[in-house]
């Protein structure tokens, strides 16, 4: 895993749209996110909407690439992570709590030094393998990078 350390490389890297992460505690307990974009479909007019959020999952299973439970979604424009009735997971569920908290955090205050932030080595927007230093530090690929602002 790779090791994100600057608070704004959080806050992109999360809102990127096709991000997954993992934060570990200083127990080195460990719960692994994926952030996604909702889709559009051709002429479709919800634009706005899909620009301003994104969907929340935790891994729940065996399976790092599709063991994962829908949890609620973030609102961009708000900076505010909202559970979802819909979820299969408890409100108070110990994945959820912990991402409303990490979300807040980084949102807000920056990551506590307790926790620690690493993506899975492909670039949260695109989802491509990363292979440069640079790129691997930063989650993002370097065509990504100047789209999401620069981190």
């Amino acid at each position: 895993m790779n090791l994100i350390t600057s608070t704004v490389n959080h806050m992109a890297f999360i809102l990127a749209g096709n991000s997954t992460f993992t934060v570990v505690n200083e127990k080195s307990e460990r719960l692994t996110y994926k952030v996604t974009a909702p889709s559009l479909k051709n002429g479709t007019t919800k634009r706005d909407y899909a620009a301003n959020v994104r969907f929340v999952s935790v891994m729940t299973g065996p399976d790092n690439e599709k063991s994962y439970t829908f949890i609620g979604t973030i609102f961009i424009n708000d900076k505010v992570f909202r559970y979802s009735p819909k979820s299969k997971l408890n409100r108070d569920a110990l994945s959820v709590e912990a991402f409303d908290f990490i979300f807040y955090q980084i949102a807000h205050e920056g990551l506590e030094e307790r926790l620690t932030f690493h993506h899975e080595g492909k670039c949260a927007r695109c989802g491509r393998k990363l292979t440069v230093p640079e790129s691997i530090k930063s989650g993002f690929g370097p065509e990504c990078e100047s789209i999401v602002g620069g981190v």
